[in-house]
């Protein structure tokens, strides 16, 4: 009955809640006082604290919010209990008998009875603390009246691990079982109620406590070193989550409002790319800069990056409406957060438009392009060639021309390895972006242009990770075209930064390739990913497992493997990581014609057109036939 009594807490907004302690903390703080001086002198009226002392009623009262409030009594509060409740409370109740002390020598002198701080001090520790730990255990004991929690396992027994222990203790969702650290002194032992185990012991976990979920609170751990973690959970049949880095804690405390998905870079198994930041900043710090398409995967984190080095001008050209006013905002709060001052010009509009990216050039006095602009899902592009290559071949085109003749530095074109000897429509358009740029390249100017070509981004609008995730969720199945299928991968981030070190390393005409080690098989990616939501795979040799994977076939223009290279033209850069490649290329005479009839193919809608132009420029293209045309060394 106890419990239902208090059960209305939890249920109570946040203002409230505070308003709640709040009163508590002043009941406290009277009785308190009251007992300060009744218990000493044995009546129930103390003539002091009834006469010359009354105004340390008034003192009490009036300094108690500000200290409270001041060393965040109130927040810790309301995420935690424990001994880090009372750490909180009594650096606030000592704070506050100091204020106290130093107003008894302003006020009443060395006839002030100094003991009377002291057993205010231990009251009101005792009477704030105790209010507290009771209304923590009756919330406990109610949540878990109310719903089930998530059995859970901790990994890192250090400071991280512990809050965030003491955070779930507090919360409605998560049940922490055990704690995981390979510190073999901490093995035995008991922390907040909750033992700790060897890594070993996970299999036996499970079985004993219903272990359901592993988080890894070690945020201070390398890449690597979360990788090795991650390799040793696989095996058992626990989700396994992390919680944000370092640098996304105020306040050191781990809370689970923390836990997150395993991110990207943990599942490419492969060391991450380390930038320059001298390349990094080479033609953005100081420089009016555009961005294409920056409202996309690639484009927003073009953006997100430009900003923190310190660009003169940001513009950015966006056809949908919405991630632009969403990469806009984003960028005012980094920009505040990195503490530099950058000018943001969002504009609405295609990059296919001739007139709005020459005024674009013109009136922001544009020094740098990346254009990021294009369709890049195969399928999709596949199913309609004549909207995906008129905008990736016509929209780069018009992006290049504009760039010449307003005397732009330099235009760096996003690409893919898709553009490698390309089987589908999206790959022979990129292709045929970047010869747009080698022939104009070839021709001169004060326009420097260069391609960077790169594999599949991992948690891209549209690429597997998010849709194994959401697959997964689904109860699955989980959908593979072909067990055999690989892919070069890297990260969003490791995409920006080559684009940008690249970039800066161009003459013109190059197309620049990141090494990026061995390809990815993508059966391998979603048998991992499974494993890690804390499911078995069902296959012929485990049907009752949880969830399967259906081969459903190569889609359209899907290759088995894709290369990043044409030929074998190949230079070290300045980066050890970052390969430049001079490859053949149709004369921009010939192209020039070429384009002619694919954009009058294009403005008639005519694919049987589109699609023998694109194969004429890119012979690896199938088609259902029409002349190849030789492309130079």
């Amino acid at each position: 009955m106890a419990d239902r009594s208090f059960a209305f807490v939890l249920d109570l907004s946040r203002r409230r809640r505070l308003g709640l302690l709040g009163g508590l903390d002043f009941a406290a703080a009277a009785a308190a006082l009251y007992g300060a001086y009744a218990l000493p002198s044995g009546t129930l009226a103390p003539e002091r604290l009834l006469g010359p002392d009354a105004w340390l009623v008034a003192a009490l009262f009036a300094a108690l919010p500000p200290v409270f409030v001041g060393l965040r009594v109130y927040r810790v509060m309301l995420r935690y209990g424990g001994e880090v409740m009372v750490a909180a409370l009594a650096r606030a109740v000592t704070a506050l008998v100091l204020v106290l002390a130093v107003a008894a020598l302003l006020f009443a002198g060395p006839a002030f009875p100094w003991t009377v701080l002291v057993m205010l001090w231990a009251l009101l520790l005792i009477l704030t603390a105790g209010a507290r730990l009771g209304l923590a255990g009756v919330s406990r004991r109610t949540l878990r009246g109310r719903s089930p929690r998530l059995p859970v396992a901790v990994w890192g027994a250090g400071h991280a691990g512990i809050t965030l222990v003491q955070s779930m203790q507090s919360g409605p969702t998560y049940e922490p079982v055990a704690l995981i650290d390979d510190n073999t002194r901490l093995h035995g032992r008991t922390i907040r109620g909750v033992a700790v185990y060897p890594p070993e012991r996970v299999g036996e976990l499970v079985e004993s406590l219903g272990l359901q979920m592993v988080v890894v609170a070690v945020p201070s751990a390398t890449l690597d070193e979360r990788r090795a973690i991650l390799r040793r959970l696989e095996p058992y049949p626990v989700g396994v989550k992390t919680v944000a880095p370092l640098s996304a804690y105020a306040d050191r405390w781990v809370h689970v409002d923390q836990i997150r998905e395993i991110p990207p870079e943990d599942l490419l198994w492969r060391d991450p790319v380390v930038p320059s930041t001298d390349l990094l900043a080479r033609d953005v710090r100081g420089r009016a800069v555009l961005i294409t398409g920056g409202g996309g995967s690639i484009g927003s984190e073009l953006c997100r990056q430009a900003v923190r080095l310190a660009p003169r001008y940001l513009v950015i050209l966006e056809q949908s409406e919405y991630a632009l006013y969403q990469i806009e905002m984003e960028l005012a709060h980094l920009a505040d957060a990195a503490g530099v001052t950058v000018k943001v010009y969002p504009i609405l509009g295609s990059a296919g438009d001739a007139a709005t990216v020459e005024r674009v050039l013109r009136d922001h006095g544009v020094e740098t392009i990346y254009h990021a602009a294009a369709y890049k899902h195969v399928p999709l592009v596949e199913h309609n060639p004549v909207a995906g290559a008129a905008n990736n071949v016509l929209g780069t085109l018009t992006v290049a021309r504009a760039a010449q003749a307003a005397g732009v530095h330099k235009m760096v074109l996003i690409s893919t390895d898709k553009a490698v000897r390309p089987a589908n429509v999206m790959g022979a358009s990129k292709r045929l972006a970047e010869q747009i740029l080698q022939a104009l390249a070839a021709e001169g100017g004060g326009t420097e242009f260069a391609m960077v070509r790169f594999g599949n981004v991992l948690d891209s609008a549209g690429s597997v990770v998010p849709r194994f995730r959401q697959q997964i969720a689904d109860g699955g199945p989980v959908t593979v075209t072909h067990p055999d299928i690989a892919r070069y991968f890297m990260t969003i981030p490791e995409a920006v930064q080559l684009v940008l070190q690249a970039g800066a390393m161009a003459v013109g005409g190059e197309v620049f390739v990141l090494d990026m080690g061995d390809p990815v098989r993508i059966y391998d990616l979603a048998v991992r990913m499974i494993h890690l939501a804390g499911m078995t795979v069902r296959d012929e040799n485990n049907p009752h497992g949880d969830i399967p994977i259906d081969i459903i076939g190569l889609r359209p223009g899907e290759k088995l493997y894709e290369e990043l290279i044409i030929g074998d033209n190949v230079h070290p850069t300045d980066h050890p990581r970052i390969q430049r490649a001079m490859e053949g290329n149709l004369s921009w005479p010939v192209l020039e014609e070429l384009l002619q009839r694919f954009a009058e193919g294009a403005a008639d809608a005519n694919e049987h057109v589109v699609r023998n132009t694109l194969a004429e420029g890119v012979p690896e293209l199938p088609t259902a036939g029409g002349p190849r045309i030789p492309q130079e060394a």
